[in-house]
């Protein structure tokens, strides 16, 4: 008898078990990327999406300038591109090492629903690769960039540099490795938890650039008032105003907690560029004032991403000139 009244208890288990697996088979959504079987499946698919990607090839060879960089790549068993949902959103999108014109460019092919497709750049150029990786709740890119000191390495050595990072813990801190995630738009540096600290003010300068680009200033309130100064930009001259629309500024107070913006440098130099061509000041509810100058326009991949959005925001936002 005992039997018997426990058979409809296992019944139950195994239709709810069933339900889930189907809820999270249903939950992945079919992507173009998941018919990919070649690098020439990859390339016309590239090529299709704007005449600018006539030049991309897949890195099928992993081929990379420095003997060096060819064998600490084959010792971390890179492949030459990866199919992940790197966002989260249902579809799978692809991580692909790229050569444009004899260049080496690290990309990843990010899927979006309603046929929407976006490639973005994660590096170009330099000893660089990449890998996918899972925690329990995201999908992290595992991103290894190397400098010459690697040139000077002995093969031993190399496998030896090569092993380490096949047994550290996908967080541990190493100046040739950093763990990315794609938010907020854009490919920025992971964070596993964001600060909260309350932001009452925000003005962004950019000073100068190499080529074209606007020369403004732009204050954006708690409240979400703003206002804007065209100095020399090709959408507008004066000064003007605007009400921060929900869903930009959100975005923006988001990834200013995401990328813990207090516990950034100061000042952020690039090679040989040492002026800065943009001025970042943030004033907290604390009383403290955050200032960043950035000689490059992305002193870190976070920080590139929020110049990208105040940039933008001249764009998509009704300004209204001050008399």
């Amino acid at each position: 008898m005992a039997y018997f009244k426990t058979y409809p208890i296992h019944t139950f288990i195994i239709v709810l078990g069933l339900f889930l697996c189907y809820n999270c088979s249903s939950s992945k959504q079919h992507s173009p990327i998941d018919d990919f079987n070649t690098a020439k499946d990859i390339e016309a698919f590239v090529h299709h999406l704007t005449p600018q990607n006539k030049y991309f090839t897949v890195n099928q060879s992993l081929y990379f300038e420095h003997p060096n960089c060819r064998q600490v790549v084959q010792a971390l068993g890179i492949k030459p591109w990866y199919k992940s949902d790197i966002d989260g959103n249902g579809y799978n999108d692809l991580l692909v090492h790229s050569r444009w014109q004899q260049t080496n460019y690290l990309a990843v092919l990010m899927v979006f629903p309603e046929n929407q497709y976006a490639l973005k750049m994660i590096s170009d150029e330099g000893c660089n690769c990449a890998r996918p990786t899972q925690t329990t709740q995201h999908t992290l890119i595992e991103f290894f960039h190397f400098d010459d000191t690697l040139y000077q390495k002995s093969w031993f050595d190399i496998m030896s540099f090569a092993r380490q990072f096949n047994q550290l813990p996908i967080h541990t801190i190493d100046p040739y490795r950093d763990t990315l995630i794609y938010k907020f738009g854009e490919v920025i540096e992971y964070h596993s938890t964001a600060t909260i600290q309350e932001v009452t003010s925000l003005h962004f300068k950019t000073l100068s650039c190499l080529g074209h680009c606007p020369i403004f200033e732009m204050r954006i309130n708690q409240d979400q008032t703003a206002t804007y100064h065209a100095i020399k930009d090709h959408l507008r001259k004066g000064k003007f105003k605007a009400n921060i629309d929900q869903i930009e500024f959100r975005k923006l107070m988001g990834l200013l907690q995401y990328i813990q913006v207090k516990s950034l440098k100061d000042q952020y130099k690039r090679n040989d560029l040492t002026e800065p061509v943009t001025e970042l000041i943030i004033h907290f509810r604390d009383g403290t004032t955050k200032k960043i100058t950035d000689a490059s326009y992305q002193g870190t991949r976070g920080l590139g991403q929020l110049y990208h959005l105040l940039i933008d925001l001249r764009k998509n936002q009704s300004w209204e000139s001050i008399q």
